[in-house]
């Protein structure tokens, strides 16, 4: 799928009232995510400390309200040091990491092929491909697969001072 950039000078005037309100949306939400993670915090000193999840009802203004805490600890590890201090030993200790993979997978799918029966998936781009060097036929996937267009738009405010730092598109 290709993707363009398009420069508009000035929208219709309806699209820039849905856009003033989207972007007024954008900042509340922030501010609300803030808020309630600076809530959360304070709640956080009330509340029984135990080790793992705790769940913890209570009334308030005649609702039940329900409060999940969860504590999880995450270990960040100096890789290049624990390969060099256990030298063979270190993969005795690792596991599949699933980002690492994702971002490796170009280099790394020939790997998977024995097993790709059991967690691949269709992938678009590996049917044309397929389809192109005559491997499958376009009968082959008749009625075998739905197609849909999904639209997402996602709109994001490029201050003046990110624009003159080059960190965002400038106008038109």
């Amino acid at each position: 799928m290709r993707s363009e950039t398009i420069h508009i000078n000035s929208l219709p005037s309806e699209a820039e009232a849905i856009l003033r309100d989207y972007t007024r949306l954008q900042r509340q939400e922030k501010e609300i995510r803030e808020e309630k993670l600076r809530l959360r915090q304070r709640l956080d000193v009330h509340l029984p400390h135990q080790a793992g999840h705790e769940t913890i009802w209570s009334e308030l203004d005649g609702d039940r309200v329900k409060i999940s805490r969860v504590v999880k600890t995450r270990v960040d590890y100096d890789e290049e040091l624990l390969k060099k201090r256990l030298g063979g030993a270190y993969r005795e200790i690792l596991s599949p990491d699933l980002s690492r993979i994702r971002r490796k997978m170009r280099d790394i799918r020939s790997v998977f092929t024995p097993v790709l029966d059991i967690i691949g998936a269709p992938d678009p781009s590996r049917v044309r491909e397929a389809l192109n060097r005559g491997i499958v036929s376009p009968k082959d996937f008749a009625g075998a697969y739905d197609k849909k267009d999904e639209v997402s738009i996602a709109v994001t405010v490029c201050h003046k001072k990110q624009v003159e730092q080059g960190i965002a598109a400038p106008r038109g």
